[in-house]
């Protein structure tokens, strides 16, 4: 500091910008101290009230508290010699301290008071837990060390066996023949409470007898079937038991919920049965049911009913001939515009719906009692949505039109065809009246018509001369319809412009002008050039 400065905690030293004061902090225990008036050793969540030495010189305490430690009325300074603190386990073993305040010149503090805080312990994880055993059965069982634990306690139900290890974490339990269910429990405590664990373990069950219904047919020259059961619940595997001249396909599995087996060409009838696989035991066989041979059903001839509709929401009845050997008739559709309203399963009728537009196929094929289908037969529908009316858009310049709405459209110029124009928009190279039409099932739909003065610059008709006398016949200057809205500018014989228009309607005549030769210059988007040319005004 500069010499002869001098400063003290009343009287501040003052140079440039700071000011110095001189402040006594003494750590003095003799003095101020913290005590609490209820035994330190806490559970979490708690409230405790620290106390410290009153003294009337002190104007107010600072209390530095660690984390987990919270005022309940939010400040750290009181005015009296004491603060209630809410206590959590994040405080544990930190420490408190208090300042005891009594003028800017003089701050007293304590020794540190240490928190020591404890929580009950979580309730025990089991590690791999076993919930389902088999009688006889020993399982090692486990559980996640919990370090807040003083004590480990563990409850076994009836009918079981155990033996724990020496951390108490794990125990070796054997289940016997009379154990059906319970619940093994851990209960970890300290001084604070306890929390108790719990892992419910029950026996496998016996698997249920299958239910393997309905006989099996098979064509003369059907070499394998296939019969699948409803799954049994608890099994592993399934066991077939098969008769002479049918096997297992060893392509798929032997032991699944379907069976898959190859059967000799000389198999005629014999029965076959199922059992389930548990996990512990194989269960009770299901009733048999026989295998026979039956032939494939016939071909059909023919589909009756109509191969083009109008799409609409009304039904439509198809039909097959009876095919002999048919046990059902099975139908199936692809395509978009079908929809089923009733599919009989059984007989040889269809009802359906084409609501919308597009082909599909109906397909029908008769079924024999083993679910062995013959031969089938198809019939391609095709739908077609009313007509919605067609739309036409011309472009800018008259030099194309665009058709909407239009699926294959005809265009017509002043009512007749124009051939070998087949797309949904056109190039127009003459002017007319143009509109399209559109066919199909339905009937059809025409646009509404149109003028269409395209600009084809080798067809412009722009006049060389107006006679604007009042007698109506040539009065104005009229350019091609197709120049319609372009700007036009016209110059006297000296070069000065007479007449302007950005959006010219044929409707100049020269106003104000004496008879002779003028030049004009006409603009517009659509050609590839400004026109330019003379005209005469006759008076």
């Amino acid at each position: 500091f500069r010499s002869q400065l001098t400063y003290n905690c009343l009287s501040p030293a003052i140079t440039g910008n700071y000011s110095f004061y001189l402040a006594k902090h003494s750590p003095n225990t003799d003095l101020i101290s913290i005590s609490s008036k209820i035994d330190n050793k806490l559970c979490e969540p708690a409230s405790i009230t620290l106390e410290t030495t009153y003294s009337p010189e002190f104007v107010y305490y600072k209390w530095y508290l660690p984390s987990g430690a919270t005022p309940i009325n939010g400040s750290t300074q009181t005015t009296i010699n004491s603060i209630t603190l809410n206590i959590t386990a994040m405080a544990n073993l930190q420490n408190a301290y208090v300042v005891g305040v009594k003028d800017q010149c003089n701050e007293f503090y304590s020794s540190p008071f240490q928190f020591k805080i404890s929580k009950r312990p979580e309730p025990s994880i089991f590690i791999n837990p076993t919930p389902l055993v088999c009688p006889l059965s020993t399982k090692w069982i486990g559980i996640k060390p919990d370090y807040l634990a003083t004590q480990i306690e563990w409850i076994f139900p009836a009918y079981v066996d155990w033996k724990l290890n020496s951390k108490l974490d794990s125990a070796q339990v054997t289940f016997s023949s009379q154990f059906s269910q319970g619940t093994i429990e851990v209960k970890a405590s300290n001084e604070c409470g306890e929390a108790i664990g719990q892992s419910t373990i029950g026996i496998y069950d016996i698997p249920k007898k299958p239910n393997l219904t309905g006989s099996q047919e098979l064509c003369s020259n059907v070499s394998e079937i296939r019969k699948t059961i409803t799954p049994v619940l608890g099994a592993l595997g399934y066991d077939w038991e098969l008769p002479d001249l049918i096997i297992s396909n060893p392509n798929y599995p032997s032991n699944s919920v379907t069976l898959n087996a190859l059967v000799a060409d000389s198999f005629q009838s014999n029965k076959i049965r199922v059992r389930a696989i548990g996990v512990c035991t194989k269960g009770e066989f299901s009733d048999p049911i026989f295998i026979n041979r039956v032939k494939l059903p016939s071909a059909p001839t023919l589909i009756l009913g109509p191969d083009q509709v109008c799409a609409s929401s009304s039904s439509i009845q198809y039909q097959v001939p009876h095919i002999s050997n048919a046990f059902y008739y099975k139908w199936r559709l692809t395509g978009t515009p079908i929809a089923f309203s009733n599919l009989v399963g059984n007989n040889n009728t269809l009802e359906v719906k084409i609501p919308i537009q597009g082909i599909g196929t109906i397909q029908v094929n008769g079924v024999n009692s083993c679910d062995e289908a013959g031969a089938s037969i198809s019939l391609t529908i095709k739908s077609f949505q009313p007509l919605k009316k067609p739309t036409i858009e011309i472009n800018k310049c008259g030099s194309e039109i665009m058709a909407h709405d239009a699926e294959n459209p005809i265009w017509f110029l002043d009512n007749f065809p124009i051939l070998n124009e087949l797309g949904q928009g056109i190039h127009v190279y003459d002017s007319g009246i143009y509109h399209v039409r559109v066919n199909n099932f339905c009937g059809s739909q025409e646009s509404d018509r149109i003028n269409v003065y395209p600009v084809v610059e080798s067809k412009i008709f722009i006049p060389n001369v107006i006679t604007p006398n009042g007698d109506g016949k040539n009065d104005f200057f009229k350019i091609d319809k197709s120049l319609k809205n372009s700007s036009i500018s016209v110059y006297n014989r000296w070069g000065n412009e007479v007449y302007y228009n950005s959006t010219y309607d044929n409707q100049w005549e020269a106003t104000g002008l004496s008879a002779g030769t003028y030049y004009y210059v006409i603009g517009n988007a659509c050609l590839s050039s400004n026109l330019k040319g003379w005209i005469s005004i006759l008076r």
